[in-house]
């Protein structure tokens, strides 16, 4: 199928088949899912790593208000020592 020299001074193609046509788009359609899934994984991931991130972050700052707590209390202890 080689491209023929148009009236208009451009390339055309023979028309493709019905066929091949669903083909091409089915075969786009499974590798954009691919790809949309691959990145859905990642994200749920990286999703994942930040919530445990902002979890331990929390905690410390639990423990540092406690400790701030006991500073002005004047009870000054160990628990927000590491």
């Amino acid at each position: 199928m080689a491209p023929s020299a148009s009236p208009h001074g451009g390339n055309t193609t023979p028309p493709t088949s019905e066929q091949e046509t669903l083909l091409l788009v089915n075969t786009f359609c499974a590798t954009t899912v691919d790809m949309l899934n691959a990145v859905s994984v990642t994200c749920e991931r990286k999703l994942t790593e930040h919530a445990l991130r902002i979890q331990r972050v929390e905690a410390k700052l639990v423990m540092l208000e406690k400790t701030l707590e006991g500073v002005r209390d004047g009870n000054v202890s160990d628990t927000g020592k590491q």
